[in-house]
């Protein structure tokens, strides 16, 4: 990336694709972000909502492959994340329509 060490409090990522876990994006956020600085990643959006259109969204997610099927196991990108220096969470954010998946972490 075209930045400076050390020049971001937070770094966002928003539905990447399996890029996010290769080691040389991780050392890159690593190299951007300032010390106690936040990684923050919105890995993927399970839609739950019964309406019209949030039955619609769920269907396209699922023909396009872009929603997580309901058995996946996300701690082998713990495993993938936090031994290179950042101290890693997952979290699932739960709302009547979409539960979100979001993995925060901060650099050691």
């Amino acid at each position: 990336m075209p930045f400076a060490s050390n020049s971001f409090n937070t770094v966002v990522a928003t539905f990447p694709t399996q890029y996010i876990i290769h080691s040389s994006t991780i050392t890159e956020i690593l190299r951007v972000l300032k010390p106690d600085g936040n990684l923050v990643v919105l890995m993927s959006v399970l839609i739950t909502g019964t309406s019209l259109i949030e039955r619609v969204l769920a269907l396209l997610y699922k023909i396009t492959e872009q929603a997580p099927p309901p058995d996946i196991g996300y701690d082998g990108l713990l495993s993938k994340i936090s031994p290179v220096g950042l101290k890693t969470e997952i979290h699932w954010i739960e709302t009547p329509s979409y539960h979100l998946l979001l993995i925060l972490a901060v650099k050691a």
